[in-house]
């Protein structure tokens, strides 16, 4: 299905980003430095936990890395932080919930573990610019 296509997307970011390392170094073998192994580690744990945990703190100690050394790591292999990438991920993942027409606003922020449905609110219009209600609106059509 179309959702589930789009619940690869972190694969996908971490497959290209192998793709393009192997050609921009062909002569290289195809090992990864312990950057880019730390990058792929954090992808798979926050594709796996985005839903339950925003805290950079959660990642870094399922990383056995602090939190300085993971967002340091982060912005030079990447070029965001390990909280703007945490960020991303829950809006995706938000911009997927808001779709199902089955699932209420407050039923997403439950789902989102956000302490409560304005919460969720405020956090997702500043991110996206539009409340849940006026983005679930919007994509309908």
């Amino acid at each position: 299905s179309q959702l589930r296509n789009v619940r690869n997307t972190f694969g996908v970011i971490a497959y290209n980003y192998a793709q393009n390392f192997k050609k921009t170094y062909p002569n290289l073998k195809a090992e990864l430095t312990r950057q880019e192994e730390l990058v792929l580690r954090f992808w798979n744990i926050l594709q796996e936990n985005v839903k339950t945990d925003r805290r950079v703190q959660f990642y870094a100690d399922a990383l056995n890395v602090t939190t300085g050394h993971l967002s340091k790591t982060l912005k030079e292999t990447t070029g965001k932080t390990a909280s703007q990438l945490i960020e991303a991920a829950v809006i995706m993942e938000a911009r997927l919930l808001l779709m199902d027409p089955q699932l209420s606003i407050a039923q997403i922020a439950e789902i989102l573990r956000f302490p409560d449905q304005s919460f969720f609110g405020k956090y997702f219009k500043k991110h996206v610019g539009l409340s849940p209600s006026a983005y679930r609106k919007e994509n309908r059509k």
